[in-house]
């Protein structure tokens, strides 16, 4: 392999496609997600590892006004997001992928019992997503699409 060909190829993930696909799409505090995780190659490279991630990322905006004397006040909109969960579990360690190859995998990634729940507030959303990875070292990974799922605080039947 070229130099040139070789430094550019590292700049793209694999040629890869996953899907995640799940039984349901709420859960409660303190449930297990399972499903499964569908890869197919489109090149031979050699993955570190097969994972799913569950991430909860909250979205924040607040709104400010800045009086000032003998102008117009100064309006504006203030937005931060934060990572406040991420789990990841891995399905397969190193693998190394043909041309052709198909596998699925099946999962299980527990939901922690003290998390925030899904939220969707005029100031404020909380979002939780889960996705397939596979880890390629040298080279960008290669993720799935994400699949928003909806979880709500555990509740007692009596």
């Amino acid at each position: 392999m070229g130099f040139f060909k070789k430094i550019t190829g590292s700049l793209h993930a694999p040629e890869a496609n996953i899907s995640v696909n799940i039984s349901q799409m709420a859960f409660m505090l303190g449930q297990e997600i399972t499903g499964s995780m569908k890869v197919a190659a489109s090149e031979d490279f050699d993955a570190t590892e097969l994972r799913v991630e569950l991430e909860d990322y909250e979205q924040s905006k607040a709104y400010y006004r800045i009086s000032r004397p003998n102008q117009p006040d100064i309006t504006g909109t203030a937005e931060e997001g934060n990572k406040l969960y991420t789990g990841k579990v891995t399905v397969s360690g190193p693998l190394h992928l043909t041309k052709g190859f198909t596998g699925e995998y099946t999962f299980r990634i527990p939901i922690p019992a003290n998390a925030s729940t899904t939220y969707s507030g005029r100031n404020t959303i909380n979002k939780w997503s889960i996705k397939g990875v596979i880890g390629v070292s040298g080279r960008p990974d290669v993720n799935s699409h994400e699949i928003e799922v909806l979880i709500v605080p555990a509740v007692k039947l009596t």
